[in-house]
């Protein structure tokens, strides 16, 4: 897996178990450590999840 794909799966996690702090840091990790915008970094994760999920 990649690096998003890493991240993703790591907020599905904190999502899923309630853990709003958590969430907002691996939001927060992934767009400081990604080389695109925040908008660009969230459409990823997006498309990330629902190839994921599907």
């Amino acid at each position: 897996m990649g690096f998003i794909d890493d991240k993703t799966a790591e907020l599905r996690t904190a999502v899923r178990a309630g853990d709003t702090d958590r969430a907002a840091q691996v939001i927060t990790e992934t767009v400081l450590e990604n080389d695109q915008s925040f908008e660009a970094t969230i459409a990823d994760m997006t498309a990330t999840d629902l190839r994921q999920q599907g």
